[in-house]
């Protein structure tokens, strides 16, 4: 389990055109990559950057991320392009130019960094029988010293 991916996160511009969020060589890329991931059941997120630059009410006032029409569109768009549900789209500000940390872009932060760790548990716990199974077993060092 170790050596295993548990979560992918595909991260997007939310300021690029909705109708062709990328070139076709990375939507081709992506779709690859997704068929793999599906085959083994890894679960997929989109990480929603700069946000902040769909609107100026959740440019003001980013505690109304979840309450903006052009977000929820943006969201509803880019999931449809990537095929993958609405939910699991997390909207985040970029902050590489904040001089002073707002507490709503913290807990937005904190907020998309618990949806991928669930992400990554969940898959976890839909392995851990096989994890246990592997555990459980005897190696054949143990199992040659007792003979």
């Amino acid at each position: 389990m170790h050596d295993r991916i548990h979560c992918v996160v595909f991260v997007v511009d939310a300021n690029n055109d909705p109708d062709y969020p990328m070139t076709e060589h990375v939507q081709e890329q992506i779709k690859e990559t997704q068929e793999l991931m599906n085959e083994k059941d890894i679960p997929q997120l989109i990480l929603m950057n700069e946000i902040d630059g769909l609107s100026e009410s959740v440019r003001r006032d980013l505690s109304r991320i979840f309450h903006s029409k052009e977000v929820k569109e943006r969201v509803e768009k880019l999931a449809h392009s990537l095929r993958l549900p609405p939910y699991t789209v997390l909207p985040m500000k970029n902050i590489d130019t904040e001089q002073c940390m707002d507490i709503h872009v913290n807990i937005l932060a904190l907020y998309n960094l618990r949806q991928m760790l669930r992400a990554a548990n969940d898959y976890l716990l839909n392995y851990l029988d096989e994890f246990m199974v592997d555990k459980c077993e005897p190696t054949d060092e143990k199992s040659s010293d007792t003979m």
